[in-house]
């Protein structure tokens, strides 16, 4: 009677006897495998994470990716934005009337592979909606490209086509219209910074939340018999950005030994000053604390090639013609 063999599901634990008996071989998973041959391949832009995985596999590695010659071949330097611009440019050569051509040349990159169905939609759309369409791309484009994009012929159409239906359309409907549509692409490129805050970077939150750990343990080490009253006192005089409330808090937490509630104290102070929630900057932390454990892992790494490729021996042009 043939044994029946028990398959062991992803995540299960099997005894080596099991392994050896049964020929069962683990999978190798990582990218700091033992039996690697290949080096890890950096893209264009690397994360830090991609660069401190890098730095960290074994030199002969690093030294054959960074002595390799790269030669892209004409397939991949091929690209299909090429096609679809001479499609466009032949297009735009034929066009009939200068809307159509303004609305064709206002749009953006990203919506250039798509322009048929761009100009279909806009073929069928009402006067009114093509003026509305074509404000859209407008300050879609002052947005990214700035003042500049005044200076262009299909902008100074758009808004000589405005300024004239202001002024002289018969109907108030038409004008108000064409009023709003001026506005429209003068505000609408401008951020709205009531909804924005002070930008805070993931090492400042880190910086300044170890500065008032720091200053908070020096007045603690002063002296031992410190009283809640004492101590809230001389935090708030030692840190300035604290109100009497949050130093009395303080004092507490440490006097009671309690370090998540200082932590969270520290947390709250922290992010009052950017107008920022505890979460937020623990997050930002912990994002700060992790990019600081990448840097050590790649500078490791490159010394550890350094000293690799200081000991490695040299080829020398005798050695070579032998």
């Amino acid at each position: 009677m043939a044994q029946r063999h028990r398959t062991f599901t992803r995540g299960q634990r099997v005894s080596p006897d099991k392994v050896q008996r049964r020929g069962h071989t683990p999978a190798r998973g990582g990218r700091r495998a033992p039996g690697r041959t290949k080096p890890i391949q950096l893209s264009i832009l690397p994360t830090e994470k991609e660069f401190a995985a890098f730095w960290d596999q074994p030199p002969e590695l690093i030294h054959s990716y960074l002595t390799q010659s790269f030669q892209p071949s004409r397939r991949r330097m091929r690209t299909l934005g090429t096609h679809v611009s001479h499609e466009l440019r032949r297009h735009l050569a034929s066009c009939r009337t200068r809307s159509e051509q303004s609305f064709l040349r206002l749009l953006s990159p990203k919506e250039i592979p798509v322009w048929r169905d761009r100009l279909a939609a806009w073929h069928q759309a009402s006067p009114r909606a093509r003026l509305e369409m074509t404000t859209d791309l407008l300050a879609q484009a002052l947005r990214v490209g700035g003042p500049r994009i005044f200076s262009l012929d299909p902008a100074q159409y758009h808004l000589n086509a405005l300024w004239q239906t202001i002024f002289r359309a018969p109907d108030i409907e038409r004008r108000k219209h064409a009023r709003k549509q001026w506005l429209r692409i003068v505000i609408a490129p401008l951020p709205n910074f009531r909804r924005s805050k002070d930008r805070l970077r993931a090492t400042q939150a880190l910086a300044i939340y170890e500065n008032l750990r720091r200053e908070c343990d020096a007045v603690i080490q002063e002296r031992g018999d410190w009283t809640r009253k004492l101590l809230g006192q001389k935090l708030q005089e030692r840190i300035a950005r604290i109100t009497p409330a949050e130093a009395d808090q303080l004092a507490q937490g440490y006097l009671e030994r309690k370090k998540t509630k200082v932590r969270d104290l520290l947390l709250t102070i922290t992010g009052a000053q950017f107008q920022r929630g505890p979460h937020t900057v623990r997050s930002l932390m912990a994002r700060a604390r992790q990019a600081r454990q990448l840097d050590r892992i790649g500078e490791r790494g490159r010394r550890r090639y350094d000293a690799w490729l200081a000991l490695r021996p040299q080829s020398s042009p005798d050695a070579s013609k032998t």
